[in-house]
């Protein structure tokens, strides 16, 4: 998870490469962080294995909690 407010656009850091760097949830997230990580997505900066990474890890942590 994120520092809260890690993404604001004035000096935050680019939600894309926070994913990309196995940062899994956005916290609280911003209004275009997945647009961000869409057209990240889009353009080739950002595989679906490591969005998948990333979703399988959340499935986990809720499957252990429930």
């Amino acid at each position: 998870m994120s520092d809260w407010n890690t993404t604001v656009p004035e000096d935050g850091s680019i939600p894309w490469v926070c994913m990309a760097a196995g940062n899994d949830i956005i916290m609280p997230g911003n209004p275009d962080d997945d647009k961000n990580i869409r057209d990240a997505y889009k353009g080739g900066k950002l595989t679906e294995k490591e969005i998948r990474l990333c979703a399988d890890r959340i499935l986990k942590l809720i499957r252990r909690l429930s």
